[in-house]
């Protein structure tokens, strides 16, 4: 059903080391570029956020601000971070179960304190270990450990929809069949839908589209449009390229799967 392809790779791609530096005492376990080229990062640091600019001359780090981003009183720790596509707004998620968005004080203006403006409860209950914005800034999804994603209207600033994808012929180690959800370990917008990474350890992988359908009274309907099985194991990460047209998925065995969006087709593995 589908084709499975692999494609040459240029031997000298990422050989060169430009810089490195420390983070400090603190472990960088996940960061994300600001959009349109801009050469900020902001880097989760255990249960803090840390946004840094990149100085092109120098080739170093210079940290413009740190704050606490996630406040669970056991092993806090930030796992996910997005901007806004206009880079006025930073989404955070962790061990916690909350999103918390924080607004930049003003355009390109990083090393004034970011400001949060609200929190987002009521979906996770266990933590989160992805979040996406919509180009348009109106919806935030989250993806977490409890396996559902949580759509969040942000004119609203409350939650509106919880995703959810089971397989139908799972079996367990027994041969018996299992009606519990897939654990969801990704999410991003694309168009006019969102993808979810669908993943169960030791059996499948799958993107699931949901098509996101407003209707002329104001409400949102999700509706699942496509499934796509792009591995053999567990899934641990799905990340959109630039340009929309292909996925990259993780694995926890070792691999990255290139999936292109249009033909469903892995192209790289």
């Amino acid at each position: 059903m589908y084709e499975i392809g692999a494609a040459d790779v240029s031997s000298n791609m990422l050989k060169n080391l430009v810089h490195e530096e420390s983070t400090g005492k603190d472990v960088a376990n996940y960061m994300t570029c600001a959009n349109n080229g801009l050469n900020v990062l902001a880097v989760a640091m255990g249960k803090f956020t840390a946004i840094f600019k990149i100085n092109m001359q120098t080739k170093k780090l210079e940290e413009l601000q740190k704050f606490e981003t996630d406040f669970s009183p056991i092993d806090a720790c930030t796992n996910t971070l997005r901007w806004s596509s206009d880079n006025g707004g930073l989404a955070a998620g962790g061990e916690d179960k909350l999103v918390r968005l924080y607004k930049v004080a003003a355009p390109n203006d990083f090393k004034s304190p970011l400001k949060m403006v609200c929190e987002l409860g009521g979906g996770h209950h266990e933590a989160i270990n992805d979040i996406d914005i919509s180009p348009n800034k109106t919806l935030l999804v989250s993806s977490g450990n409890d396996s559902q994603a949580c759509v969040y209207d942000l004119r609203k600033k409350a939650l509106v929809k919880k995703l959810t994808f089971r397989d139908k012929e799972y079996r367990d180690a027994r041969g018996n069949t299992d009606d519990s959800n897939f654990t969801i370990r990704g999410c991003v917008f694309s168009g006019s839908s969102i993808f979810l990474l669908a993943s169960k350890v030791r059996y499948k992988s799958f993107i699931v589209e949901f098509s996101i359908n407003p209707s002329s009274t104001g409400s949102i309907s999700f509706v699942p449009s496509s499934v796509v099985y792009v591995h053999d194991n567990g899934g641990t990460g799905l990340n959109l390229s630039p340009d929309g047209s292909q996925f990259a998925v993780t694995t926890n065995d070792g691999f990255i799967k290139i999936v292109e969006k249009d033909s469903s087709k892995v192209v790289l593995a």
